[in-house]
């Protein structure tokens, strides 16, 4: 068989097997990594220093821990450098489709559903391909709106990050950022 012959049969047969969708199991882990921030303009704003954790729950959820440090002039240890921390708890959705955030235990409170007009914001994911989207929407105070989505994509052992905030429509603030497993 002709080395022509081979290469065309190994392109069918990668053509013909589709890549395997990631599951929740695959972003379980410790990632560690980089990103930068940048204005609705592509100014850059700010290069920060991440890490995350993703863990599985029962039941089929998952948390997720996300640091951030924001530098500065590529430091961590001057003044001015800001930390912020994410916590959030995912349940599947009772069609499985997708996760609903977990709401605070509250133990001596009846369940109340998200009050969105009220300010409260709307959390759901979504495993799409190889990616984990986190989507967070809120009504303001003034009546905007805002939409923040959060991608994690993955190739391996690499997560490539996307985080987009949306006021109105407009996009507002971006994150670009690139993380590895780590142990």
């Amino acid at each position: 068989m002709t080395a022509s012959r081979i290469a065309v049969l190994l392109l069918l047969v990668l053509v013909a097997v589709p890549a395997r969708a990631a599951g929740l199991g695959d972003f379980e882990g410790v990632f560690v990594g980089v990103s930068e921030t940048f204005d609705g303009d592509g100014h850059s704003l700010d290069k920060r220093d991440v890490d995350m954790v993703i863990t599985g729950m029962g039941g089929g959820g998952f948390s997720i821990e996300l640091t951030s440090v924001a530098l500065v002039d590529g430091r961590r240890d001057v003044p001015g450098v800001r930390r912020r921390a994410f916590v959030g708890e995912f349940v599947p959705s009772e069609n499985g489709k997708y996760f609903v955030a977990k709401a605070p235990f509250e133990p001596f409170e009846e369940r109340k559903s998200t009050e969105m007009i009220a300010g409260a914001p709307l959390e759901w994911a979504e495993i799409e391909g190889n990616s984990l989207i986190i989507y967070t929407f809120a009504v303001l105070d003034d009546g905007r709106f805002e939409l923040q989505v959060y991608e994690r994509a993955l190739d391996g052992d690499i997560m490539r990050t996307l985080y987009e905030r949306h006021l109105d429509g407009t996009l507002e603030r971006q994150t670009i950022g690139q993380m590895v497993r780590s142990d």
